[in-house]
């Protein structure tokens, strides 16, 4: 794992990292009203009719007044005078909320988080579903049921298993270079396997070193308890090429691209629609901030934001996709557990969901909260039981949000009882744009189905060699490796 002084750190950036002090009542209340406000259709219109706003006020003052769910740790009751000064404060900033509209983006319930409707066109989530459906059904027969959610939810990529393991991982000294594609749809030269070049690879205890090393920008923050040494997920590299298109240039964990080509090629298209996502997230991250009281991003001067791009730049993706399915005899989805993706050593900086495809389900929703780190090191978030920054997940929405923003799943149910459903998201997590942590370009598959599918087709074809590392005590096999298991999506 390696930094530099020069390039922009985001994962260590203040805006960035989990707060020690917990949001004010006022501050979250203040939160509250905004998006209240903002996740209506037509609220822009609605800024400009005083029947339309004094309705909004009429429905905030019987939530709020009275009975403060600011925040769950503060059970004062809300009277009317100081209620009316926030939301007079709110409805105030409201209209600078239109100048960060932009196109179909628009800012999301937290600072940090982003919304759009429709970047993906109906085509390419076509193409998406039906690229889908084949690996779905091989994850299926092979039971990769997510543990805890009684067979309701099915990793259909899943970076979780296959990460890197300390002592077991064959780490190469220097990255993979594959060859340029041959044609289009053929993704076969980003795999590499072990070979018996025992130079080519870290000695075990480099390897050890490499995963468990905190960086010295990060050597305060976060408690040590937040790294694993011993495991780390496993992200694709990639290249966004000037024109804003993502490339590939190393396997995805958990999906073969010598079976699954064509669905790299889609992954690609879909990850571009949502760069943008991406930089408005980083971008925000960058804001400067220096006054007494914070300011959101609806109050902070447009000549302190970084615009960030990551267009010509290699940057490193965890990819994740899950299928939710209910049935009339498991009908009900009782929602996920708080959390943000991986480890510090990770170093995952934007958690990005596409929801693409949604049948006979009632309206699910993601719950974001705002984040903080205890003096004991136990992190809380603001909930209240109902929570408040609830981003409704429709088939063909995108969210991107900073990974020190707390989420879950919200509980969701089948329309119809008798009838089945489903509900399906692919998630990009990306790793701080500053730093290159390992990847799978420089760890060869770990999957021996990869390698025996690829033997078989085309044998050697050179690079590919029988393995010599052993499995299970027998010659010919490559090392198997299981990696650390999460609830979430």
């Amino acid at each position: 794992m390696s930094s530099s002084s020069s390039i922009i750190r985001f994962y260590t950036h203040r805006n960035c990292t989990i707060s020690t002090v917990a949001p004010r009542a006022e501050q979250v209340m203040r939160m509250q009203l905004n998006w209240m406000i903002r996740s209506r259709e037509g609220w822009e219109a609605g800024l400009n009719d005083s029947s339309i706003v004094s309705g909004w006020f009429q429905e905030a003052e019987n939530a709020f007044v009275g009975n403060n769910v600011a925040s769950s740790s503060a059970k004062k009751n809300m009277t009317f005078k100081p209620f009316k000064r926030i939301w007079s404060f709110v409805i105030g900033r409201l209209p600078n909320y239109l100048t960060l509209l932009d196109g179909q983006m628009f800012p999301g319930p937290l600072d940090g988080s982003w919304v759009a409707d429709g970047l993906v066109d109906i085509a390419l989530t076509e193409r998406l579903v039906v690229g889908v459906a084949e690996v779905e059904e091989m994850a299926i027969e092979a039971d990769n049921w997510q543990p805890g959610t009684e067979k309701r939810v099915i990793n259909v990529i899943d970076p979780y298993s296959y990460c890197v393991v300390a002592k077991r991982s064959h780490i190469l000294k220097e990255i993979f270079v594959p060859n340029e594609h041959k044609k289009v749809g053929d993704y076969r030269h980003l795999l590499h396997f072990h070979s018996d070049k025992v130079d080519k690879y870290l000695d075990q205890t480099d390897v050890k070193r490499l995963i468990s090393s905190i960086p010295d920008d990060m050597i305060s923050s976060p408690p040590k308890i937040e790294w694993d040494p011993n495991y780390q997920l496993l992200p694709a590299d990639v290249v966004i090429d000037s024109g804003g298109a993502s490339h590939f240039t190393s396997y995805v964990n958990g999906l073969n691209p010598a079976e699954h080509g064509e669905l790299y090629a889609t992954l690609e298209q879909v990850f571009d629609k949502m760069i943008p996502l991406y930089e408005k997230v980083l971008s925000e991250i960058l804001l400067t901030r220096l006054e007494v009281e914070p300011k959101t991003r609806s109050e902070t001067d447009k000549n302190q934001s970084v615009p960030v791009t990551l267009r010509g730049k290699k940057i490193q993706v965890v990819v994740r996709m899950t299928t939710t399915i209910l049935t009339p005899e498991n009908s009900k989805h009782p929602g996920g557990q708080w959390h943000i993706e991986g480890m510090a050593n990770e170093q995952i900086v934007a958690v990005g969901l596409h929801y693409f495809s949604s049948e006979n389900s009632n309206t699910s929703k993601l719950y974001l909260a705002p984040t903080w780190r205890e003096s004991n090191s136990v992190i809380s978030v603001v909930d209240g039981g109902n929570n408040p920054f609830a981003i409704e997940t429709v088939p063909g929405r995108s969210v991107v949000f900073k990974n020190s923003i707390s989420h879950r799943v919200a509980p969701f149910e089948l329309d119809d009882p008798e009838k089945p459903g489903h509900r399906k998201i692919l998630g990009f997590f990306l790793v701080d744009p500053g730093v290159q942590i390992l990847s799978s370009a420089r760890v060869p598959c770990q999957q021996w189905a990869w390698y025996l599918d690829v033997w078989k087709t085309f044998g050697s074809e050179g690079r590919l060699v029988p393995l010599t590392a052993s499995r299970n005590g027998r010659a010919g096999g490559v090392i198997f490796t299981t990696g650390k298991q999460v609830s979430g999506h």
